[in-house]
């Protein structure tokens, strides 16, 4: 018989796993198995499991994951928190990336680390990031327009704000309530500003921010 013989087995929590349930798999420069799941995050070296359980930067104790990726080069891991966000791990160490727009928080359906380096970022909710070095890209359905405390661009109020989101725009205020962005503008939310222009209020994401 010339077909190949295959031998399968499972692998479960029995033998080292964080849980049963499975997020991602990806393989590594070096070979190794990383494996993502609600339970935790391990590596596998086709015997044993060792498990990275650690603090999440800026979110405290370790939890669960949802994405991870590997580069093909370089001692980088790239994994997202379930609670969101994304992270390197290099070196034993998790640091936190910052991502642009607002997105730092967001939570991650899957990350991709192309032949460029480049690392391609799917929120939950359809928007894609194209992360590279410093410069990024923001692929999705709405324009992402900035409000910033600072003078220079055409005023909103909070109402105006209210309006954009009923008239079906995503308004994000950055984890923060109406009460601290009113305090924020010295009472005066008409201080709040648009850095860019808004053309089309159905096709805008407005993300509030500090300056």
């Amino acid at each position: 018989d010339w077909r190949p013989r295959f031998i399968q087995r499972t692998w479960s929590r029995a033998d080292g796993l964080p849980g049963n349930e499975i997020n991602a798999l990806c393989l590594d420069r070096d070979g190794y198995l990383w494996i993502a799941a609600p339970a935790g995050l391990a590596r596998f070296d086709g015997t044993r499991f060792l498990i990275y359980d650690f603090p999440v930067p800026g979110q405290g104790a370790s939890g669960g994951y949802a994405a991870l990726a590997a580069p093909a080069s370089g001692d980088t891991i790239w994994v997202a928190p379930i609670a969101g966000g994304v992270l390197r791990l290099r070196q034993g160490r998790l640091e936190e990336q910052v991502l642009p727009g607002g997105y730092n928080r967001a939570r991650v359906a899957r990350l991709v680390v192309a032949a460029d380096g480049a690392m391609w970022i799917a929120f939950e909710g359809g928007d894609v990031m194209r992360l590279h070095g410093e410069r990024h890209e923001i692929f999705g359905e709405r324009v992402h327009v900035f409000v910033e405390l600072r003078p220079g661009c055409a005023p909103v109020t909070l109402e105006e704000l209210r309006e954009l989101a009923r008239g079906g725009a995503r308004v994000v205020l950055s984890d923060v309530s109406e009460e601290a962005l009113a305090r924020a503008s010295d009472g005066h939310p008409e201080a709040l500003t648009f850095a860019a222009d808004v053309s089309d209020p159905h096709a805008v994401e407005a993300l509030v921010r500090f300056a």
